[in-house]
């Protein structure tokens, strides 16, 4: 069984890995208040490891959110949202 690391466990181990954005999408189906405990507690990480400035991370990207929720991505921190849906409409998917 692989080792379950913490994100900034895997970081300090993986030096050749250069991160700069944490990224957390929503599943469909949550609530607005499970949605903005979600980004919040990804907001309070980005601020943990940017803040301990490890060697190979320079932390300045927090994507959070897409077309259906990125007012909530927002007001929790996002610095980049997804949004494609809400400019170019639903994705139609030809199944042949």
């Amino acid at each position: 069984m692989t080792e379950k690391l913490s994100a900034e466990e895997f970081m300090r181990n993986y030096a050749a890995v250069k991160e700069r954005l944490l990224r957390a999408l929503e599943s469909s189906g949550r609530s607005e208040k499970d949605v903005t405990l979600l980004f919040r507690n990804m907001y309070k990480l980005f601020l943990d490891i940017r803040d301990k400035n490890i060697d190979n991370s320079s932390m300045s990207v927090l994507s959070m959110g897409m077309s259906g929720d990125f007012d909530v991505a927002v007001a929790e921190g996002a610095t980049l949202v997804r949004v494609g849906s809400a400019l170019f409409g639903k994705r139609i998917y030809n199944r042949t």
